[in-house]
């Protein structure tokens, strides 16, 4: 039997789709944050479909790419339903691994649906007419700071461009202001702090 994977939404996020099965399960494996989004979605999908029960297990980012590719190697076997797979990280797959994926327009996945997506977040997720996957966030990413640590640093925030100029000011920042951190993170079992 083939396996499907696809990105942590499909199932959710295409519930009306005519080839979404009325009953059943369905296991996702994902990480984090996103483990967390896709839980509190379950009870919505739910109201429309009471009769498919959704597991989203939290196995941490890196665990959730090891056994995917674990399974994907041994033909398909032991994998869930659905995985989250980053953009970042989608073409490995399916270059590595073409057999293991079913192209989402056989479960309903429209052009309509793709229209919903900027074309940058598609491009890791399609190849040809096919889709293996499909976004279901864009990962928007804000920074806030202390103005008064960045002032006594004499460090202009609209200064920092890129990485070098975030890491330089943060040294100065460090200097200026004694046991500030530039950053800090709470990793949570993902292994990848700026992707």
């Amino acid at each position: 039997m083939r396996t499907t994977l696809t990105c942590a939404a499909l199932a959710l996020a295409l519930g009306s789709g005519p080839a979404m099965a009325q009953s059943g399960e369905i296991t996702i494996w994902s990480w984090n944050i996103a483990a967390s989004s896709l839980k509190a979605t379950v009870a919505g999908f739910n109201k429309k479909y009471p009769d498919i029960k959704v597991t989203v297990e939290d196995l941490g980012n890196q665990p959730t790419y090891d056994k995917s590719i674990a399974g994907c190697a041994a033909g398909g076997v032991g994998l869930p339903d659905i995985v989250s797979i980053e953009n970042g990280e989608a073409e490995n797959y399916w270059s590595q691994f073409p057999d293991c994926f079913v192209d989402l327009h056989t479960l309903g996945y429209t052009a309509e649906d793709q229209k919903k997506f900027p074309d940058f977040k598609r491009t890791e997720l399609e190849v040809g007419e096919k889709a293996y996957a499909m976004p279901w966030d864009s990962g928007p990413v804000a920074a806030f700071y202390r103005r008064d640590f960045y002032e006594k640093a004499g460090v202009d925030p609209a200064s920092i461009k890129t990485w070098d100029d975030f890491i330089a000011a943060g040294k100065k920042i460090q200097a200026a202001n004694p046991g500030v951190t530039m950053t800090d993170a709470d990793f949570n079992g993902d292994t990848e702090f700026f992707r």
